[in-house]
């Protein structure tokens, strides 16, 4: 922005004058545009439809005229090429610096509220202040006849309250340059705040008015169940969801609520009744087990009082459902979705580790193992398929986890007519890095690009908030990025390389997913000696 301001006002410091003419601007200046530019001028009205539908808005009835046209000069003429001159020498790649080391910053621990756990740090690089309240819950309390209820919940919790209708709510935040969202997560509702420090109080005084004294309407429900059945109408006709919500039950299995759509399907959102959104604020949006994290130009005792009023909320324990155990991977399956005439093949394939995230350990050591066979841009997995080969836009690989388990997965869009010359040669980079390993100049290279851009990953405010929540939620320790650049320092590419042989998986043990054109491919994946079971596109089998 800086730059574009000296480029186009040759004054890099432009924003204050800027400012200004958004705060002297007057209600006259605004008719006098509406009336010069808008009133009563002439209209074109495009009307886009679908090629089944016939009726439109009105007849086409304009025709461009290209009578007493003249091209405007654009300034171009006369103008002659000044090469830019410079020392740079460009056949030599810029050295990368010194490792920079992320420290965690100083924070504080507290509770409010009665037993609501908090995590703050105080920053004054600006004048703002961030908000992640977390409650228990989220969907993996959805009933299974009733998929999608937490989330449906969470929208809801957007609308209208007691004393403001969505619209005027939105208005008020607007005007205070703040923002007031409420989500659903896998296992909690997390309301998330953003505002200048100077209108926080009346920021708070809108996410008081938010939490505790919601207004659930008839009106507001239906249109927002309708909304989300149309979402997923649509999102099942683009193959990246349709595998991704497939691959998830194939790893998870259908009885794990964490493969569970958030938005549930257009079936279970029959079975959601605004009565059952009433049931969950009153029994299930609880300050039990809450928590809080602040991060911003505010201290800690003006905080958590400011924040007092979340006591008004009911102590109500909330129990989240068991985990069931994830289904062994079948051997020489592959698993389709056909999306006729696809044009590329969504590819996920991985297995279950059962590994949960951890910062310093095992899942942190894979991590950096991955990094150069699919975890960064030039990895051997992505310069293969997509600078070799042009096979794809983007490849990748990785460890997830969290506290209930992790896996392993590849995913790729990858051109159609590649797709089993492709599944081949994924599975064998995968194996050709588990038995022969990690070179030298990828450790080299994995060490410098990982601890150069963790720097980057802390920047903004709610970047810092979930930073000290990771902490809060894993119970981290507060050196624990000194410990993971003191971890990856001393790898050694022996240690890399048993990380390999440990954690990689021989083809057996993966599950492999295909969403495409099954009549373009079917016979080619059955050739390579996989049985194909076929699913559809919600990931039933349809065998």
């Amino acid at each position: 922005q800086l730059a574009a301001y000296h480029t186009f006002t040759g004054d890099a410091n432009y924003l204050p004058k800027e400012l200004s003419q958004y705060t002297s601007l007057k209600k006259e200046d605004v008719l006098r545009a509406y009336n010069k530019y808008v009133k009563g001028k002439h209209a074109v009205v495009l009307s886009v439809l679908t090629n089944n539908y016939t009726e439109k808005a009105g007849d086409d009835n304009y025709v461009i005229s290209t009578k007493g046209y003249k091209a405007p000069s654009y300034g171009y003429k006369g103008l002659v090429y000044n090469k830019a001159k410079d020392t740079f020498d460009r056949s030599r790649l810029p050295e990368a610096g010194a490792p920079v080391l992320v420290k965690t910053p100083d924070y504080w621990e507290s509770t409010f509220a009665g037993n609501i756990n908090a995590i703050g740090s105080l920053s004054d690089e600006i004048p703002a202040v961030n908000i992640l309240l977390n409650f228990k819950g989220g969907k993996i309390t959805d009933p299974s006849n009733k998929i999608g209820l937490a989330n449906m919940f969470a929208t809801m919790m957007n609308e209208d309250t007691k004393n403001y209708t969505s619209e005027e709510f939105t208005a008020a935040l607007e005007q205070l340059g703040s923002s007031i969202h409420v989500r659903a997560g896998d296992d909690d509702m997390t309301v998330q705040v953003r505002s200048l420090t100077k209108n926080l109080d009346k920021t708070l005084q809108l996410l008081e008015e938010r939490v505790l004294r919601p207004q659930f309407n008839e009106e507001d429900f239906d249109r927002n169940k309708k909304r989300t059945t149309e979402n997923i109408k649509n999102a099942l006709n683009q193959p990246a969801y349709v595998a991704s919500l497939a691959y998830s039950s194939l790893l998870l299995g259908n009885d794990n609520p964490l493969s569970w759509p958030a938005t549930g399907s257009e079936s279970s959102l029959t079975h959601i009744s605004l009565q059952d959104i009433e049931d969950y604020y009153q029994q299930k949006f609880s300050r039990h087990g809450a928590t809080g994290v602040i991060v911003g130009d505010v201290g800690k005792e003006e905080i958590l009082e400011k924040l007092s009023f979340l006591q008004a909320l009911p102590d109500t324990e909330i129990k989240l459902p068991a985990i069931p155990a994830p289904p062994l991977a079948e051997k020489n399956k592959v698993y389709f979705i056909d999306i006729p005439g696809a044009a590329q093949t969504e590819f996920r394939v991985g297995y279950v580790t059962n590994m949960k995230y951890d910062a310093t350990g095992d899942y942190y050591k894979s991590s950096v193992m991955n990094f150069p066979l699919g975890g960064s841009f030039n990895s051997r997995l992505n310069l293969y398929l997509r600078e070799d080969k042009g096979w794809t836009y983007g490849a990748r690989s990785g460890f997830s986890g969290d506290k209930y388990g992790g896996d392993y997965s590849f995913s790729a869009g990858i051109k159609a007519a590649a797709t089993d010359s492709a599944l081949n040669d994924v599975l064998e980079i995968m194996q050709q890095y588990k038995q022969s390993g990690i070179s030298p100049e990828e450790l080299t290279f994995t060490k410098m690009a990982m601890s150069q851009g963790e720097a980057l990953k802390y920047e903004t405010g709610f970047q810092k908030a979930g930073f000290l929540s990771r902490i809060q939620t894993y119970g981290l320790s507060k050196d624990y990025t000194e410990r993971q650049n003191s971890e990856l320092k001393t790898m050694t590419v022996k240690n890399v390389n048993e990380i390999a042989q440990q954690r990689l998986p021989s083809a057996d043990d993966l599950v492999i997913l295909l969403v495409g054109d099954k009549t373009a491919l079917a016979d080619k994946i059955s050739a390579k000696g996989f049985e194909i079971v076929e699913l559809d596109r919600e990931g039933r089998s349809l065998n």
